[in-house]
């Protein structure tokens, strides 16, 4: 029983939890924007937050197999590296979460199923091939992470909000990733080949922050559109957020970045309170 409990233990470790939590909110925040505090979808929503967390687990885990041998140097405390786990056995896990996940998107609708093809798909491919290819990966990122918001205003049948937050995910996460490229460029080197090692920092920045205010502009569009209710004016702090580390970046990449992903969570909280 010991050691079956440790094995379970392993595994939690292995799937990282708090990822997979916070993309259940994610599922949950597109849902709620696409039509509100609607009870009568709890089912499906629900569905939709176990298909999601369990694709994100296989990922996570797809992550560890496919890192197995860097792992050992940067990360020897991992399932693989300490030998808590055998490569085969986190494959395997990362297969059954991938179907288990489909099972499930094929209880809620069509375009939902289709969705976590494409995005179990993407994972996959992202972690085989992209990766280690700069910008290409960080775009594969950042549609992975405006992708959970679609999905939840897929599952509701309403995604003209939730796509305003899928646009807006995107683009502050790919102007978060390649100012995160330009902060680690020296570690890079010996493993990537990232946009700033093509074009220079300042000019990767200067693209980071492009991204970043054409999130700012998006972000406008459901005030413009009158579709979310005062709650959402919280949008404004993340706005000014994101503003704040276009200024930044070019003198402190790792501030800049930091103050992306506390941007991105004011921009959930808006959506959220301008849905309820």
């Amino acid at each position: 029983m010991k050691k079956q409990i440790q094995t379970i233990k392993v595994f939690i470790e292995l799937i990282r939890p708090l990822n997979c939590l916070m993309v259940s909110a994610g599922v949950i925040i597109g849902s709620i924007a696409g039509i509100g505090m609607d009870f009568s979808f709890a089912l499906l929503i629900f569905l939709a937050v176990l298909s999601a967390a369990i694709t994100n687990a296989g990922g996570n885990a797809m992550n560890d197999y496919f890192d197995r041998e860097t792992d050992i140097m940067t990360h020897p405390k991992r399932p693989i590296p300490s030998k808590r786990l055998t490569p085969k056995s986190v494959l395997m896990f990362a297969i059954a979460c991938f179907i288990l996940a489909i099972i499930f998107s094929v209880r809620i609708n069509l375009i939902c199923f289709i969705l976590v093809i494409i995005n179990t798909a993407m994972l996959i491919f992202y972690e085989r091939y992209l990766k280690n290819k700069g910008l290409i990966g960080n775009i594969a990122v950042a549609y992975l992470t405006g992708s959970i918001f679609l999905f939840g205003g897929a599952v509701v049948g309403r995604i003209t909000t939730s796509a305003i937050l899928a646009i807006l995910a995107f683009f502050a996460t790919l102007g978060r990733e390649i100012i995160k490229d330009v902060e680690d460029i020296s570690g890079d080197r010996k493993e990537r080949e990232t946009m700033p090692m093509k074009i220079g920092e300042k000019n990767s920045i200067i693209i980071a922050n492009f991204c970043l205010i054409t999130a700012v502009l998006f972000s406008f569009l459901p005030l413009v559109a009158n579709i979310l209710g005062k709650g959402y004016l919280i949008v404004v702090a993340a706005d000014s957020v994101f503003i704040y580390s276009m200024f930044i970046a070019f003198k402190n990449p790792h501030s800049a970045q930091k103050a992306i992903k506390l941007g991105m969570i004011l921009a959930l909280i808006s959506f959220f309170f301008g849905s309820i």
